[in-house]
């Protein structure tokens, strides 16, 4: 680099490009030459500072603070990435050489890269969490933060519907760890209609459903077309549990091949009562009635042997819905 300069190469060139690749790699080396011969620290309105800080290098960014570059410019954008980084140790330098956050809020950033570190430290600064509790947890949601989620949940009051919301970002995005932690603070998993336990099925994330199941939710709001996702799914446990709970059967038509299995699968008992050995509702017995009359026709359909067996189940099927009423 000192051989190139002292041959005639222009240091602030290309808008002081350099010098801020020079802090992108955090090397303090290369700057200090570059600023020697004419290189500017603070070029692009002190690019060399956000590009240290986007890399985390800290002993540039503590570097070209010290040179005095200014922790507040471009409106903070410096202390944003910081805290979106998770980045506790260049945040500090960033504080400590006079940075504010443009709006209180933003703490909820922290919850960006899960930093409790990170959290802990703008509250040593003045900054108070509390008050943003819900766009907090929000974020660790979203972001799947467990440490941040568990922190805020066990010392601040979070607005319900936040944490019940949760639930369907989880489902959508498979994180059992966060669907935990809203389970163990009480998220209500039949809430709007247990959209969430739809979205689960319908993703076919089933270890995901049978949590929010454990967690009550309500098996009836669901729509029977989500039988067929768990059936691509190969999971005739699951639809079992299902159909015991009440899943609604109105219009639900199996493909042959399915229709053949459920008859190998399920018990007829299994159509008519609960886990617990309880008659379902009159209603949902006569609609799974109607059910199994569609299934043993598109059973009827393929050439596999088996008819004995539909037949005797049939039989068995009709015996229980009279003996019930």
């Amino acid at each position: 680099m000192t051989i190139l300069l002292q041959a005639g190469a222009n240091p602030t060139a290309d808008n002081h490009r350099c010098m801020g690749e020079a802090a992108l790699a955090g090397s303090i080396e290369i700057m200090n030459i570059l600023h020697q011969h004419g290189g500017d620290l603070f070029a692009q309105d002190f690019q060399p500072l956000f590009n240290s800080v986007v890399e985390q290098h800290a002993n540039a960014t503590k570097f070209l603070l010290q040179a005095g570059a200014n922790p507040n410019s471009k409106m903070g954008i410096c202390s944003l990435m910081a805290i979106s980084n998770g980045d506790a140790e260049t945040l500090e330098l960033l504080l400590r050489a006079g940075a504010k956050l443009p709006t209180a809020d933003l703490i909820a950033n922290a919850a960006d890269n899960d930093s409790l570190e990170v959290l802990f430290l703008l509250v040593n600064f003045g900054y108070e969490y509390r008050p943003y509790a819900d766009e907090i947890a929000e974020n660790a949601i979203k972001n799947v933060a467990p440490r941040i989620l568990n922190f805020i949940l066990d010392g601040s009051k979070v607005s319900r519907h936040i944490i019940n919301d949760g639930l369907v970002t989880v489902a959508r995005h498979a994180s059992e760890i966060i669907l935990d932690i809203l389970i163990k603070h009480g998220a209500d998993a039949s809430a709007d209609k247990s959209v969430a336990l739809k979205i689960a099925l319908e993703s076919r994330e089933f270890t995901i459903a049978r949590k929010l199941l454990a967690a009550n939710a309500h098996v009836p709001d669901l729509p029977g077309t989500v039988m067929h996702q768990i059936l691509l799914g190969n999971d005739w446990p699951l639809l079992i549990t299902l159909l015991q709970a009440g899943i609604p059967t109105d219009g639900v038509i199996l493909a042959p091949i399915y229709a053949v299995e459920f008859f190998n699968r399920l018990r007829p008992w299994q159509l008519l009562s609960d886990s617990a050995g309880e008659l379902l509702p009159k209603k949902v017995r006569v609609e799974r009635q109607k059910f199994v009359k569609a299934t043993a026709i598109a059973a009827g359909q393929t050439t596999i042997d088996g008819k004995s067996v539909v037949a005797q189940w049939l039989t068995t099927f009709l015996i229980l819905m009279q003996s019930a009423g």
